[in-house]
């Protein structure tokens, strides 16, 4: 194959379409190694940057992973699939599927709501919130890191209960009688801040799917705001739509 440098399209990109193409199609399966930027750059008449820009990004998207003094390689797409229609945690997902995980909490404390934070809990800002920060790891890798705002008029009792491994909804609806009936969910992709990628233990800005989320009760009153972010290598997602 070659690619066209009379083409609207950029070569870095067409040269990302071929390599896809191999990855789909079998040619480079999962563990095997492409060809080197050298390689690449004999095979198609590019500059290193060219090629160098393509890469960066498939290994930004999770369909590629460099490994430093040994070249970049195939990853390995995850198996599982999550429904972002349904409401289920995904630790009651994880259970029914027999899939080990772990929750850690990272941090729980007490804050001032922002303005953020207070316009999506309807409250007014500086209002007293639990913070809680959690890592859940899945067959011992992390995968998700979630961010929770929860006003402490109601969420107080969270202080004394002990989180790790547990379901918040579930010791939410036993320890403080609050029952979350929906949710209003805004899916979005961005790059790892330095925090996040320590924590997800992946490069620096590599791509991530975050979860904005607004929990409400049965009466429509907002229980939690805060987000998800899951590894951009690790999760896929599905929704099924329905037509009118």
């Amino acid at each position: 194959m070659t690619l066209s440098k009379n083409s609207v399209i950029p070569l870095y990109y067409q040269l990302k379409v071929w390599l896809l193409e191999q990855i789909d199609s079998g040619r480079f399966s999962p563990g095997d190694q492409v060809p080197t930027e050298h390689e690449l750059c004999q095979q198609f008449g590019l500059s290193r940057g060219t090629v160098r820009q393509a890469l960066k990004e498939l290994v930004s998207e999770g369909r590629l992973y460099l490994v430093r003094g040994r070249g970049t390689f195939v990853a390995e797409l995850p198996q599982e699939k999550w429904s972002v229609a349904t409401f289920v945690s995904m630790s009651e997902a994880l259970e029914r599927k027999g899939v080990p995980y772990e929750t850690i909490v990272l941090e729980k404390k007490s804050l001032r709501a922002d303005p953020l934070v207070a316009t999506n809990l309807q409250v007014e800002a500086g209002e007293p919130v639990v913070f809680l920060k959690r890592l859940r790891t899945v067959n011992q890798e992390p995968f998700v890191i979630y961010h929770s705002y929860l006003l402490e008029k109601i969420a107080a009792p969270l202080y004394q209960v002990d989180l790790n491994n547990r379901s918040l909804y579930k010791v939410l609806e036993e320890t403080c009688g609050v029952h979350v009936a929906f949710m209003d969910r805004t899916i979005l992709v961005r790059l790892a801040t330095d925090d996040e990628a320590s924590i997800l233990q992946v490069a620096p800005r590599t791509a991530v799917h975050v979860f904005e989320e607004l929990a409400f009760d049965s009466d429509g009153r907002p229980v939690e705001f805060g987000n998800s972010i899951f590894r951009g290598d690790k999760s896929r997602f599905q929704l099924r739509i329905t037509r009118l």
